[in-house]
C-alpha cells in the first residue's frame, strides 16, 4: 500500500490528479474539467440576425417596387411578378415569426436561413466587387 493513498480505489488513483465532481470540496454545478468555451452566438441571437437580413431584403424589394412604379418600369405587364416576389419575401419574414411563436424553432430557423444565406452571399460578392474594382474584359 502506498502511504497517503489509503482508501482510494484503483479507478480513482488512475485519474492522475484529476478530481471528480464528487471529490470537490466546494459544490460546483459544472463538470470537471470545465467544458471548453467557444465563441459562438446563441441560436436566438443568430435567428434575429438572420431575420434582420431577411427583413432588409424585403424592404429593399419594396423600395425597388415603388421606384419602378414612380418611373413607370413596373406596369400591369409585370405586376404579377412583383406581387409574387413580395408575397414570397413577406411570407418568409412573417412565416418565420409565426413558426417561432408556435414553438417550431427549427423550421423557423430553416426558413430564415433559406433566404438569408443567398442574400449574404450576394452581398459579400458585391462588397468584393466594390473593393477590388475588377476588370471584366
Amino acid at each position: 500500500m502506498v502511504p497517503g493513498l489509503e482508501g482510494i480505489t484503483p479507478a480513482a488513483a488512475g485519474k492522475r490528479g484529476r478530481r471528480s465532481h464528487e471529490d470537490q470540496s466546494i459544490p460546483n454545478p459544472e463538470s470537471w474539467p470545465p467544458a471548453p468555451r467557444m465563441i459562438s452566438a446563441s441560436p436566438v441571437t443568430a435567428f434575429w440576425f438572420l431575420w434582420g437580413v431577411d427583413a432588409q431584403t424585403t424592404l429593399i424589394a419594396v423600395y425597388f417596387l415603388f421606384v419602378g412604379l414612380a418611373e413607370g418600369s413596373v406596369s400591369s405587364f409585370n405586376m404579377g411578378i412583383w406581387l409574387a416576389l413580395l408575397l414570397g419575401l413577406g411570407g418568409v419574414a412573417f412565416g418565420s415569426l409565426a413558426l417561432r411563436s408556435a414553438g417550431r424553432e427549427a423550421w423557423a430557423r430553416a426558413l430564415v436561413i433559406a433566404l438569408a444565406l443567398p442574400t449574404l452571399g450576394i452581398g459579400f460578392f458585391l462588397a468584393v466587387l466594390l473593393v477590388t474594382h475588377p476588370r471584366w474584359n
